[in-house]
């Protein structure tokens, strides 16, 4: 499939930044100026789920996706470039900002990680943040906490079988295993 402006079952963008699938099955795509889309393999159509499309949506520019997951709500996080961490709901069809947002180190998302105890590790263009979501906190790291680098990439998190996870940088490698990293919450 290539970029189809035309037709509106089709995907506008050829810039395809991330797939997903969710615990339903549904593949998502993520796209860098086209957004949010749901691929329907039976049909072999796309579904937009672009801001503008929206009526229910606050966010009225372009949605410039660069990774997506899913929580235990079954809502999907997205990811962006430009408007930080975003939640969808699929059922409603709407956006909101994650309530952290604004405690971020920045709104560029590079990507995020679950580990094993079901915290969130969102890698951005300024730093690591870790996202306890039964506590609601969130801490952030920078290299002044020993990271190598606070410019990772895109799509560069994953973790390891060993529960350790691993974050590409303009300075190599950053890993770490998330039991063993203490936060001061004093700071």
């Amino acid at each position: 499939f290539t970029q189809n402006t035309i037709d509106s079952e089709g995907l506008v963008d050829n810039y395809i930044s991330t797939v997903y699938v969710d615990s339903l099955q549904r593949i998502w795509i993520g796209s860098y100026m086209g957004g949010l889309f749901r691929f329907i393999p039976e049909t072999e159509n796309f579904i937009s789920y672009s801001p503008p499309d929206l009526i229910n949506s606050k966010f009225k520019n372009e949605i410039h996706v660069v990774t997506i997951a899913e929580n235990k709500d079954n809502m999907l996080l997205i990811g962006t470039e430009s408007n930080g961490l975003l939640l969808f709901d699929p059922e409603k069809e709407s956006f909101a900002d994650h309530p952290k947002n604004a405690e971020l180190l920045s709104n560029m998302i590079m990507g995020f990680q679950y580990d094993v105890d079901g915290k969130l590790w969102i890698s951005t263009s300024r730093g690591l943040s870790k996202f306890d979501a039964e506590e609601n906190t969130l801490y952030n790291f920078t290299n002044s906490d020993g990271i190598e680098s606070e410019g990772f990439y895109r799509n560069s998190i994953h973790d390891y079988p060993d529960g350790r996870i691993y974050v590409g940088s303009n300075a190599g490698l950053t890993f770490f295993n998330p039991a063993e990293v203490k936060v001061n919450p004093h700071i």
